[in-house]
């Protein structure tokens, strides 16, 4: 497919590496997920960079790496790792927005107990 695919291509191949570093922002993290999942050739670059990080250079420090992973990275099932790093950026994502959206109750509650307060402080004045 040539045309406005290509330059999205483009700059989500070009985003790999802030991707594997989790340096993306949340809404370009999204953004880069929900492309790849969909996109092959897009797939296959991250698989590439996941290659060259993992199987060649060796270089690549996990922080509290999963069983999951290790067995992946040992046995060189690249499209499987691909999968999981997907998924579980996925799911860092939306524990992310849960996070938000509890934070924003929160202080919706605590502005509604303030104003409370306050009115309550004005009805005994008056």
């Amino acid at each position: 497919m040539a045309g406005k695919d290509d330059g999205i291509c483009e700059n989500i191949q070009r985003d790999i590496p802030l991707f594997v570093s989790g340096m993306l922002s949340d809404r370009d993290m999204k953004s880069f997920i929900c492309h790849v999942e969909h996109c092959r050739s897009c797939q296959e670059e991250l698989m590439t960079y996941d290659i060259l990080e993992y199987g060649l250079k060796e270089k690549k420090v996990l922080s509290d790496p999963d069983a999951e992973t290790m067995r992946l990275i040992r046995d060189y099932d690249f499209q499987e790792l691909m999968k999981k790093q997907l998924s579980d950026m996925k799911t860092e994502g939306r524990r992310k927005e849960k996070w938000e959206h509890l934070s924003l109750l929160a202080l919706g509650i605590a502005n509604i107990a303030a104003l409370g307060a306050a009115a309550l402080m004005l009805l005994e004045k008056w």
